[in-house]
């Protein structure tokens, strides 16, 4: 912890100002007095120093009163620094870029090859930031943080995230890092997709939520107490893997888990129409449900992914086994409110708090 010096004291006051800017807008410095229970003359001189950093500026009158004198508005500098969000899925980027007020200025869906190796992977990464610096004259100058969301799980033992390619060892991440002037995070794409739903539409109306995306295989994101919960080996949400048939306990499973060969397997019971589930499918999803609500007690439980559409077709019946079989009165099922965007949302939101947080921290 630091020491109460008047060097760390100014820090962090400098730290609610933006903060307190970043979550309510353009407020003069009367106001902020108030809200911040700051001396005037404290604040003032955090304010300039602010001012002459570039992290804010002037804005315009905000008194509209005819009596007395307009107040100025003090504002964050929205173009101080920028953050990026990708989501990599098999074929293509999805790219979202704030700024530092966090208001999304550009989102662009990339196609991409990704059957070459993650070198190819980062290069690619880096061509579409470039192009967006061409869009954006300076972008690349002033990102400070980008976060990348792929499916797999990163080894914190060996610093890899094997994600599409299993084969390829690279660390994107130290790859990425080396080719950018920007900090860069690399995680698991449900665990952003969780992240998104919760910055982009739920705010803080939850602080338990778990995100279960079923596509082409089943995970899950998992927000406890406001944290993102990833486990000792960040492999926590791996539903696929669950067992939920006696059989399977002695047999082997590659790319797909017990409960994914369970649930996407061929049945006799299948819609023509395209729906994914017949009754015996419900009935594992409901299973896995139960079993994930009675080891967590969330607020919440989102479905998103690719068949998200077709479980939510039976929510119904879903709630009804739920409400059976959880010891408590179970959470509302709903489906996902950001859609295919929520994994590029929630890394956007990471490079975007972490942009923040080292521009503050650099005070």
């Amino acid at each position: 912890m630091e020491r109460g010096t008047p060097q760390t004291i100014s820090r962090m006051n400098k730290k609610l100002i933006v903060r307190s800017l970043l979550q309510h807008g353009p407020t003069s410095r009367a106001d902020l007095v108030k809200r911040l229970n700051m001396s005037f003359p404290s604040l003032s001189a955090n304010v300039r120093e602010l001012l002459a950093h570039g992290l804010l500026y002037e804005g315009s009158a905000g008194n509209t009163n005819s009596i007395g004198r307009n107040s100025t508005l003090v504002c964050v500098n929205e173009h101080f620094r920028y953050a990026a969000g990708i989501n990599a899925e098999l074929g293509h980027f999805q790219v979202a870029v704030a700024d530092f007020a966090g208001t999304i200025i550009h989102y662009e869906e990339v196609p991409s090859k990704q059957t070459g190796s993650m070198m190819e992977i980062a290069r690619e990464i880096v061509a579409i930031l470039g192009g967006i610096d061409g869009r954006f004259p300076g972008f690349l100058e002033r990102l400070a943080a980008v976060a990348l969301g792929m499916h797999g799980v990163k080894s914190e033992a060996r610093a890899k995230n094997y994600l599409h390619l299993k084969n390829d060892p690279t660390d994107i991440e130290a790859e990425l890092t080396k080719r950018l002037s920007a900090r860069v995070i690399v995680d698991n794409d449900v665990n952003m997709a969780v992240l998104g739903e919760k910055w982009n539409h739920l705010g803080d109306r939850y602080e338990h939520i778990v995100f279960v995306n079923i596509d082409d295989g089943i995970g899950a994101g998992i927000i406890l107490g406001n944290e993102l919960f990833r486990g000792s080996q960040n492999a926590a949400g791996e539903l696929g893997n669950m067992l939920l048939d006696p059989a399977q306990c002695l047999m082997e499973f590659k790319e797909e888990g017990a409960l994914e060969t369970l649930v996407f397997g061929r049945d006799d019971g299948d819609e023509p129409n395209g729906d994914l589930l017949s009754p015996r499918r419900i009935a594992y999803i409901a299973m896995m449900l139960v079993n994930l609500i009675c080891m967590l007690n969330p607020q919440l439980v989102i479905i998103g992914g690719r068949h998200a559409a077709s479980v939510m077709r039976h929510r119904a019946e879903l709630e009804r086994i739920l409400e059976k079989h959880t010891p408590v009165e179970p959470p509302p099922l709903i489906e996902s409110q950001a859609g295919r965007k929520a994994a590029v949302y929630g890394a956007l939101s990471v490079a975007l708090e972490q942009a923040r947080g080292d521009a503050l921290n650099q005070l």
